[in-house]
């Protein structure tokens, strides 16, 4: 490799795709859980559902290094306007130097949102959990919380797009006032299940994209 990473770096990046992945992700379900047949037309907040999503993250500091991984989340309405969700991250970087890094997290995430405006869904999360690290033979861990922020428009019946902001600190791991931002899409393919696709970027001007699959029940 041309270029050397380093430990910190990959970190931090892995870490703001995932904190990226789990804003997005934090878009869950609504008050009284409805049937799906009768659901069509909303998108993920206060929808009861499960979701699995692909991350690829190109790091800026490097034209040959890259993160990806997978993030699960477990999404459920507790009461109108207010959603619980888990999401649990496995991430890991391409090869350097002979060898890989690599990071699981696991974090709850508390939603609030408004549900009955006609022009969106606008809602607030916060989160906590855990993250654990380990590259070159290092090992590391941490306490993790995150708050993100957006609008869920509802497009079409079927289609929803969520521009959102984020905020992810570890500040063991030296991740500390990371920023992102970006914009995710779901689509309901049938009443019950769905597909998402979603972009975006951090302070340091790491670029993450992500395709990804949900179940409502």
């Amino acid at each position: 490799m041309t270029k050397k990473i380093t430990i910190r770096t990959l970190l931090l990046a892995a870490v703001a795709a995932s904190g990226f992945a789990v804003s997005s992700f934090a878009q869950s379900t609504v008050a009284s859980v409805p049937a799906p047949t009768a659901d069509t037309g909303k998108g993920l907040l206060g929808q009861s559902y499960v979701g699995l999503d692909y991350g690829y993250t190109q790091l800026h500091s490097s034209s040959v290094a890259n993160i990806q991984g997978f993030n699960f989340e477990y999404n459920q309405p507790l009461s109108t306007g207010f959603d619980f969700n888990l999401g649990l991250g496995d991430a890991w970087s391409s090869q350097f130097d002979g060898t890989r890094a690599r990071q699981q997290s696991v974090a709850a995430h508390a939603i609030a949102f408004i549900p009955d405006l006609s022009w969106g869904r606008p809602f607030i999360g916060v989160g906590a959990g855990w993250i654990w690290a380990k590259a070159a033979g290092e090992r590391d861990n941490s306490f993790l919380y995150t708050a993100d922020t957006g609008v869920e428009f509802q497009v079409t019946k079927a289609l929803s797009i969520t521009p959102m902001v984020s905020f992810t600190d570890a500040s063991s791991l030296h991740v500390n006032n990371k920023w992102g931002y970006g914009v995710k899409a779901n689509y309901w393919v049938t009443d019950q299940w769905g597909v998402s696709a979603g972009i975006g970027r951090d302070n340091m001007v790491n670029t993450t994209f992500s395709v990804g699959t949900t179940f409502r029940f």
